[in-house]
């Protein structure tokens, strides 16, 4: 359950850390920035993908928060982060069986140990009962 790529390359990481502190002030406009900006310089890396489709989800940018959770999935299939925010995005858009899918493959398919996951696969169950 991890990611076997480095972090960040060397022209990200301050854009990268810069985001991360807008995101713990709330300042989700200036974190989808810096997040942007870091993925000039790194555009395959799903940590960077993942951070800014956090950014967009926040700001209410469902359909652009599920285009970076993709783009995170496609560079690195083992980033576990990158399923959720794809969950979260489509339970947003209302594509709520494709958001159950989604966590129930990753669950099942690769994370089966992942406590999040399972808890966030759990929830929307208990969600979709009220659906």
């Amino acid at each position: 359950e991890g990611l076997v790529m480095a972090e960040c390359s060397e022209g990200c990481c301050g854009y990268k850390n810069e985001g991360n502190a807008y995101m713990a002030m709330q300042a989700y406009g200036k974190a989808l920035k810096s997040y942007t900006a870091a993925l000039a310089a790194d555009p395959d890396n799903p940590i960077l993908r993942t951070n800014r489709a956090a950014a967009h989800y926040n700001l209410g940018h469902y359909l652009e928060s599920l285009a970076d959770a993709n783009a995170a999935i496609a560079a690195d299939p083992t980033w576990w982060k990158a399923y959720k925010r794809k969950a979260l995005s489509l339970f947003s858009l209302e594509r709520y069986d494709d958001a159950l899918t989604t966590l129930e493959k990753a669950v099942e398919e690769r994370f089966p140990d992942n406590k999040e996951l399972r808890d966030n696969l759990a929830a929307l169950n208990k969600r979709f009962e009220r659906v």
